[in-house]
């Protein structure tokens, strides 16, 4: 397994990016000083992938931290982990964005790129073998989109042959502080769409009503708490890449098991509820029954035989095994705002944590494929796999996250592409954006680009086993 650099650019992005640190440090067992308090070997195995050891043997993440404004990375450098991160891990502008992509991307951003990348060939330089590189930002700003963009663009371009996934958060109307946002969000779709290999998709809404229903508090629902949800997201679909299992051991090999067209990316993710149940209580050690059965236990109940309690004990581990799935299913638990009914898996993968059975995760993967089988594309066989990491997220003895390249991701683009035709259509503060150097015909390619891929996700979910001269056209591309 090779090194992986993660980026975080943005307010979002570094809010995000520090929490995901938080928990895969608890997870590695790694102090807030960045020495090992762990007590597995596990833990160590692959803490390569996202660490480098130093001389004295601290635990560092391999990061670059960057933002316009330079307030984000001293919020970051006063945090619990600010000790993690040292001075040449950050960069900032002297500004901010003011919520524009063209600022991001053309002025601001440009003025600080150079060094962004700077401190990414550094990191580089001291992998032994670099696989690739994640972002944390969000689409709907000026630094998470537009520098965000423009950061990817220059290192798929110096790193052609390295994976390049994002975790991007979507921009919401329900949920927003900033009437440009669609505007911000095209352009920087657009610039994900040509350069990044892997993109996870949230959004702010889905992120509030999952939380709410979850607490049943708004006052729970904080960025904070927001944070922690993606970054608990993110700590799961990187366990296959930090910890010992079967499946998408690498990024590449997600791509390979999830993006069956080049602009087909997109991945949405659906997380487990068994994190909300309580710590189990250590049953009490009690020697074996040794007597002849049956007996009569001291309230008067017979005792089982072996063979009943190995079918109470199958049936406890099936259940906790279908919990998962269940949850990860339920269009409820989706961190973006969509709905899996309406749309079909092109394919999708399950990464369980903890304390399950294999035997039961095989089993209940097998049912999916049967029973759920009109929700999936029927172009692709055995378009779902489940693997499983014996090592359970942090604080919690058991969990999942659904990954799946769902043609219903285009309800969401189709949302604030929508908006953004509405704004664009009167050429709504195009003064902003044109003041910074932008043409116009940048915001003609990038809704092009929008609708263009609502239209290659549409053919995707009409497409038929027997009809395959459509999908013919998405290679094509």
């Amino acid at each position: 397994m090779g090194e992986i650099i993660h980026l975080q650019v943005g307010q979002c992005g570094n809010q995000v990016g520090t929490r995901f640190w938080e928990t895969i440090t608890a997870e590695h067992g790694i102090s807030a000083t960045g020495e090992y308090e762990g007590c597995g070997d596990l833990q160590l195995e692959r803490v390569g992938t996202f660490f480098d050891e130093t001389e004295s043997g601290q635990y560092v993440p391999r990061a670059c931290l960057a933002d316009l404004d330079p307030g984000t990375v001293d919020v970051v450098r006063a945090s619990t982990l600010g000790a993690l991160f040292s001075a040449n891990h950050m960069v900032s502008g002297p500004n901010g964005g003011g919520n524009n992509w063209a600022k991001g991307y053309y002025t601001e951003g440009a003025e600080i790129i150079d060094s962004v990348v700077d401190t990414v060939r550094h990191r580089a330089e001291a992998c032994d073998l670099l696989h690739g590189f994640q972002l944390c930002h969000s689409l709907g700003g000026a630094s998470g989109s537009g520098l965000g963009g423009l950061l990817i663009e220059r290192l798929k371009d110096d790193y052609p042959e390295q994976i390049m996934t994002t975790y991007s958060v979507f921009p919401s109307n329900k949920v927003s502080d900033t009437v440009v946002e669609p505007y911000n969000f095209g352009l920087g779709l657009h610039r994900l769409t040509e350069a990044a290999d892997l993109t996870y998709v949230f959004d702010n809404e889905a992120l509030y009503d999952h939380i709410f229903r979850r607490t049943h508090n708004p006052v729970n629902v904080t960025n904070r708490s927001m944070n922690k949800c993606i970054a608990g997201t993110m700590a799961d679909i990187t366990s296959t890449l930090r910890f010992p299992a079967e499946l998408n051991t690498d990024y590449r090999r997600i791509g390979m098991n999830l993006v069956p067209f080049a602009r087909l990316k997109l991945l949405l993710s659906a997380t487990s509820l068994t994190e909300l149940l309580p710590p189990p209580v250590p049953p009490k050690a009690t020697p074996a029954p040794t007597l002849p059965i049956p007996l009569e236990g001291d309230a008067g109940a017979p005792l089982k035989a072996e063979s009943e309690l190995s079918l109470d004990q199958d049936k406890v581990d099936y259940e906790a095994v279908n919990t998962v799935f269940t949850d990860v299913f339920n269009p409820r638990n989706c961190l973006a705002a969509c709905d899996f009914r309406h749309g079909r898996h092109i394919v999708a993968t399950l990464a369980c944590r903890g304390d399950l059975s294999p035997a039961k995760v095989q089993q209940c993967e097998f049912q999916i494929l049967n029973k759920g089988s009109s929700y999936f594309a029927e172009w692709i066989p055995s378009n779902f796999k489940a693997t499983l990491s014996h090592v359970p997220p942090a604080h919690v003895r058991r969990g999942g996250t659904l990954t799946t390249n769902s043609t219903v991701v285009r309800d969401v683009i189709g949302r604030i592409s929508e908006q953004y035709d509405h704004m664009y259509r009167r050429k709504a503060f195009l003064m902003w954006y044109v003041g910074e150097g932008m043409d116009s015909m940048d915001f003609e390619e990038a809704g092009e680009s929008m609708h263009d891929l609502i239209s290659e996700y549409t053919t995707a979910q009409d497409a038929t086993a027997e009809e395959d001269s459509d999908l013919e056209t998405l290679d094509d591309d």
